[in-house]
């Protein structure tokens, strides 16, 4: 028991010496749009010591002999001898590698939380995260799921006053009513017509397309396009969009394709609830052949 204790007193010091870690949050229901987050810890890093500890051993430990026999009576007898072994523990110490936490510095962080919603036809309930770890700021949210929390900006600035790491954050967010824009990454009726691909959209802002166009070989097949498209070479005309191969760089000749269209949700700046959601893109292939 007090060597349990006395384990258990060496485990806490040293977690008392690790990185502090913070999370503080910030519930967006519309009421307000900014908020300031305070944060004070610790910077650490770990280093190792080298120990001798006292432990137990094994070795094989010379018992004698064992002789069994065989044969006998009208066969002839034949005896066989060898050493018997068993293996005893002893006293040792063995050599380990002990990490320990160093305090680095102390830090003071002031975060300013700003967000912007795009829809007022939806209420938001959304919880926005930041935390502290040591000196390393990370965002994240989760939320409504009737909103995608898009990163508009994401500004830290960092300095020195004495021993103590000052750190100054602004993280500006707004969010996107996610249902029109799920909705908006359904592509249908994909077609190619010469070095013409065709396909139904509903063109929003914040949709990307990524293409892809593989040749179908025998002895293996030619990948001849594979990219994000940007917003030049995807034309669209109300409903209709249209991709010209020819000014992608590459035609099609004669033979099989496999052509794949990928739509996705497309910010600036990372999505902080991107894990509630299970749709922010979606793939049509189409198998083509040119005669």
């Amino acid at each position: 028991m007090k060597m349990l204790i006395s384990l258990l007193s060496v485990a806490m010091s040293l977690g008392a010496l690790a990185s502090s870690v913070e999370t503080k949050t910030f519930f967006y229901d519309g009421s307000r749009n900014s908020v300031e987050l305070l944060f004070q810890g610790e910077k650490t890093h770990t280093e190792y010591r080298y120990e001798n500890r006292q432990t137990i051993c094994y070795r094989e430990q010379y018992m004698g002999n064992r002789t069994t026999c065989t044969g006998g009576g009208n066969s002839p007898r034949y005896c066989t001898s060898y050493p018997v072994y068993q293996t005893v523990p002893y006293p040792c110490s063995e050599r380990v590698t002990v990490p320990y936490e160093v305090h680095d510095y102390f830090v003071d962080a002031r975060v300013i939380v700003d967000v912007t919603k795009l829809s007022e036809a939806v209420t938001p309930g959304e919880t926005i995260k930041v935390t502290l770890d040591g000196d390393h700021l990370s965002f994240s949210a989760i939320g409504s799921k009737k909103f995608l929390i898009a990163t508009k900006k994401s500004d830290i600035q960092t300095g020195f006053n004495g021993q103590v790491k000052m750190i100054d954050a602004l993280l500006a967010v707004e969010l996107v009513e996610a249902a029109p824009l799920i909705s908006a990454l359904k592509m249908d009726d994909l077609s190619v017509s010469g070095n013409l691909l065709k396909f139904s959209t509903n063109k929003l802002k914040n949709i990307g397309l990524s293409l892809s166009v593989e040749k179908k070989k025998l002895f293996g097949d030619e990948m001849i396009f594979s990219r994000e498209l940007t917003e030049e070479e995807v034309a669209v005309n109300g409903s209709e969009a249209e991709v010209n191969f020819l000014r992608l760089g590459f035609e099609l000749l004669k033979g099989k394709y496999e052509i794949i269209a990928t739509s996705f949700v497309r910010f600036d700046g990372p999505i902080l609830n991107s894990s509630q959601f299970s749709g922010l893109s979606a793939s049509k292939k189409l198998v083509y052949k040119v005669r």
